[in-house]
């Protein structure tokens, strides 16, 4: 075995090195694909980076619903919302999926906007 150190030293590389790894593959696919042109496909994940980003915290506000209302009480609900934790990866992925669909439906996206190297 390798010894590289501690996990939460690491995580953020491998995370990031695995990102840009996707997006140069997928970058190098998608014109082959040809589902749709580059400015839609910023404009849906754009709307899927913002929609998870809130769905994810709002959730999580939800689910807490308990200390989130003693705290609206005694009118302190700023420190609620910016402090860390509160997030939910259902919350991300449902209000992702929600936001892409809706700008979708804005701009008229008709086709195909699924991860293009799967099968379905």
């Amino acid at each position: 075995m390798i010894p590289i150190g501690s996990h939460p030293i690491w995580h953020p590389f491998f995370e990031t090195l695995a990102y840009a790894m996707d997006t140069r593959y997928s970058a190098r696919i998608t014109p082959a694909m040809g589902y749709i042109d580059k400015p839609q496909r910023w404009t849906v994940i754009a709307a899927a980076a913002v929609g998870a980003v809130l769905g994810s915290r709002v959730l999580g506000l939800v689910e807490q619903w308990p200390s989130l209302w003693t705290v609206w009480r005694s009118k302190r609900l700023v420190t609620v919302i910016f402090q860390p934790g509160g997030k939910t990866v259902v919350g991300d992925l449902l209000d992702g999926w929600f936001a892409v669909e809706v700008a979708k439906r804005i701009r008229g996206i008709r086709s195909r906007t699924g991860d293009l190297s799967t099968v379905p």
